[in-house]
């Protein structure tokens, strides 16, 4: 699944630019669920065969989508975004603290830094990962 040309790409985006109710509020949950199940899948996909098990292990108890992206990307791929990408990294932890406001306090955290539009953040987010090689 790829963001940019998938129905959930669609979806963000819409609700993202609804002219008569405008939802950013389930376009941001819809792209943070998005990306956290992307990156998910990059792991699975490109760890080696002799870290399976143990990405299996780590991805069954772990779901913030910074740390998926910095600590547990580097201990299965290598590979940390924030050390790659800083300023995509922060777009997605901005993206993450407003689905977190949302799903744990009912709205947006307005105190936070805004990210841009999710449907952005999560291409942006599904190119990078596409591009990581399958280690061997």
């Amino acid at each position: 699944m790829v963001l940019r040309n998938s129905t959930t790409q669609r979806d963000v985006t819409h609700l993202s630019d609804a002219q008569s109710a405008n939802d950013q509020d389930r376009a941001t949950l819809v792209a943070a669920t998005a990306c956290e199940v992307k990156v998910k899948e990059i792991i699975q996909d490109r760890v080696p065969l002799s870290g399976k098990a143990m990405a299996r292990m780590i991805l069954s108890r772990r779901s913030n989508l910074p740390e998926l992206l910095d600590e547990v990307l580097l201990a299965t791929l290598g590979v940390t975004l924030k050390k790659a990408n800083v300023n995509l990294f922060q777009a997605v932890s901005a993206l993450s603290t407003q689905r977190n406001a949302i799903v744990h306090g009912g709205r947006r955290n307005t105190k936070a830094t805004q990210s841009p539009l999710p449907a952005q953040v999560g291409s942006s987010l599904f190119e990078w990962l596409e591009q990581l090689p399958k280690r061997e």
